[in-house]
């Protein structure tokens, strides 16, 4: 079994595969005691990991195991934008992602977190833009609040029951929107599949979000990004 690890700057996530099928994942507080704990519990064929946090890298130095570091700047993926340089590791490594799942189709690929962004993959492996726009917690935010929850059945009777509903419409107004608008730039817009993931859908695993969204996208994966890491590991491994 091998275990895939993104070391972002405030949490852990990481997803474990056997025979190149997704086995579970899970998203931890970023402490090198939770690492360790993970490590601890099973025994890995490879270890991968991504890392944007250099000083907790450092850290896994200490750890008696042994890891392979997965280097984007040695990823291959054509970049059809006018600013290639811009264009994030966790974008591609959604274009990897969704390949993974519909290797003969043109995707979009919605990630769904504070920001949500909108890429577009060519089924020849080409990131060929998007759009990106705000999430629900940061216009909670913008509105004098905190943190963004899903609305009630109710009719809404309150000013935080009103932000509430029209997050939540918002965002899949946004989603239904948008992936609409991109379909047109591309060629095969019948054969378009729109793939979901992202932090919002792990964070809130609600029957009323997955059943919404499944009717505006062809696949929810919450592991997505993580999957598309771990192609680029493998793909990688075998240079």
């Amino acid at each position: 079994m091998d275990l895939v690890l993104d070391i972002g700057k405030h949490r852990l996530k990481g997803a474990a595969f056997e025979g190149g099928i997704l086995q579970g994942s899970f998203t931890l507080p970023l402490e090198i005691a939770n690492l360790q704990t993970v490590l601890e519990h099973r025994e890995y064929d490879a270890i991968y990991i991504f890392s944007l946090n250099p000083a907790f890298e450092k850290q896994t130095s200490i750890l008696p195991f042994s890891f392979s570091k997965i280097d984007f700047s040695k990823i291959t993926v054509a970049k059809e934008v006018d600013t290639p340089e811009e264009v994030t590791p966790y974008r591609i490594a959604n274009v990897f992602g969704a390949l993974h799942h519909f290797p003969q189709n043109d995707c979009i690929v919605v990630d769904l977190g504070r920001a949500i962004t909108f890429d577009i993959v060519g089924r020849q492996g080409a990131y060929l833009g998007g759009a990106i726009c705000s999430g629900p917690d940061f216009e909670k935010e913008m509105l004098g609040k905190f943190a963004f929850n899903l609305p009630t059945e109710e009719v809404p009777k309150t000013t935080q029951q009103e932000i509430e509903l029209g997050l939540y419409y918002g965002l899949l107004g946004k989603v239904e929107r948008i992936t609409s608008e991109l379909r047109l730039r591309l060629d095969s817009m019948s054969d378009v599949k729109v793939l979901a993931t992202g932090g919002l859908i792990s964070r809130f695993e609600s029957d009323k979000l997955t059943e919404d969204l499944s009717e505006l996208v062809d696949t929810i994966d919450p592991a997505l990004t993580l999957t598309g890491i771990y192609e680029i590991a493998l793909e990688q491994k075998e240079k």
